[in-house]
């Protein structure tokens, strides 16, 4: 008796995992197409910024981004690109800043990610977009 109670009880507790075990069914590029609210941040200073990317990742120019010291610049473009394991990388063009996305992790929802990068200046920030 007790080994069928045990077997009931292993059995429901495999039922459980398995219905509350996340599926991710990973990224594709189209995935990061859309209008998103980018915010950068590092020592000192942010922006935040209203970004098109294209389905093939390009970064359209024609937005703008605002900092903290209220300077408006514009996004001139730029490439961002994701794999399958829902890792993004790639770069953005900001009025005179080039920042480079090293490593930004894209959440299941495919609709937030999070990461870090640098620019031309030498600045390291942290990127944080979310889909509109």
């Amino acid at each position: 008796m007790r080994e069928v109670i045990f077997i009931f009880l292993l059995a429901a507790a495999m039922m459980v995992l398995v219905s509350v075990s996340p599926v991710s069914a990973g990224c594709i590029q189209a995935d990061m197409g859309g209008t998103w609210y980018v915010y950068l941040g590092g020592e000192g200073w942010w922006q935040r910024c209203t970004v098109v990317i294209k389905s093939d990742g390009t970064i359209a120019s024609g937005t703008t981004c605002k900092d903290n010291a209220g300077v408006t610049e514009p996004v001139l473009g730029g490439k961002l690109s994701v794999n399958s394991s829902c890792v993004a990388t790639g770069n953005m063009k900001v009025g005179p800043y080039i920042g480079t996305i090293v490593h930004s992790a894209v959440a299941r929802d495919k609709y937030t990610t999070n990461g870090v990068g640098h620019n031309n200046y030498g600045q390291e920030f942290i990127f944080s977009p979310t889909k509109k």
